[in-house]
């Protein structure tokens, strides 16, 4: 009989333990206080590390630069949302001497505004 309740203790308490573990991982993902779900396309596309996590294939880094182009586009983007967006643009790229960011940002901004 005692061996039959302490069994059952034990099977209770294990099961508390797993439900508790699921409570949590499903309530933290992540323990930021914004999860990836909650992000718009553009902030995914502004907070993406390219130096720890540039695509691997050249398709990547196409279907990464459409991304871009589409935040550019189709979103509603603030001016500091273009400018880091501009950023992710030229971070990994290399560019040549005569490349001036400033052009680069005021031709995407005019373009962006006439498409909508």
């Amino acid at each position: 009989m005692k061996k039959t309740v302490g069994l059952i203790v034990v099977a209770a308490v294990c099961v508390t333990m797993i439900i508790a573990e699921y409570y949590y991982y499903t309530t933290q993902k992540g323990g930021s206080a914004k999860s990836a779900g909650d992000l718009t396309e553009v902030q995914k596309v502004i907070t993406k590390n390219l130096d720890r996590d540039y695509p691997k294939t050249p398709r990547e880094v196409v279907k990464f630069y459409s991304r871009i182009l589409s935040c550019f586009y189709n979103a509603d983007c603030t001016d500091e949302e273009i400018g880091a967006l501009g950023d992710q643009v030229t971070e990994s790229d290399q560019i040549d001497a005569g490349f001036s960011m400033q052009n680069f940002l005021k031709t995407i901004h005019g373009n962006s505004i006439s498409a909508r």
